[in-house]
């Protein structure tokens, strides 16, 4: 079984992945990580990113990783087994219905579990956190304004009121019952 991670940029997937994939037995992949070794066979031009990236354009960025994101999970996904995937933030870029549909089929055939990673349930609180954090962005909001209509995954993790060593420990007792089903 695996489980997949998703949310905006600097939620903490990252953060709580890699010790909770430890704890459980599960082997870490990033995607961010992955993405120089697989966005390249589908035709990514670091060139394009870079420049939007001198442009501060993290909107444009990232909606031109997603379908090298998508194309990158159709083929790791099914190719891994007891992994914990961090799945990065470029699919929360405006996820059409088809990408969400394509992203939960993958989940379903695979063995893979979606949790949502958010800071609260309450968009001003997550929105206060993740500026507290220096990373709220446009992209952020579109998301987190949103992301109740999108239906991505069953589980959402709320981090806000917990310290980190908590919410490893929170996801880790997640990851143990999601595995027992």
């Amino acid at each position: 079984m695996n489980i997949a991670l998703i949310g905006p940029h600097g939620v903490g997937k990252t953060v709580l992945g890699k010790p909770a994939a430890k704890a459980t037995k599960l082997t870490y992949y990033s995607l961010d990580t992955a993405r120089s070794q697989y966005f390249i066979k589908y035709g990514y031009d670091p060139r394009q990113a870079e420049q939007y990236i001198r442009q501060n354009n993290m909107i444009a960025l990232f909606q031109y990783w997603k379908p090298f994101a998508i194309q990158a999970i159709q083929e790791i996904m099914p190719a891994k087994n007891d992994c914990l995937f961090d799945l990065g933030a470029s699919f929360i870029v405006s996820p059409t219905v088809a990408e969400i549909a394509e992203l939960q089929n993958l989940a379903k055939v695979n063995n893979t579990k979606l949790i949502l990673v958010l800071p609260s349930d309450n968009l001003e609180i997550s929105k206060r956190v993740l500026t507290k954090q220096g990373i709220y962005n446009e992209l952020t909001e579109h998301f987190l304004d949103n992301y109740e209509h999108y239906q991505i995954t069953d589980h959402i993790f709320f981090t806000d009121g917990y310290t980190t060593d908590e919410n490893i420990q929170r996801l880790i007792r997640l990851i143990h019952r999601l595995k027992a089903f």
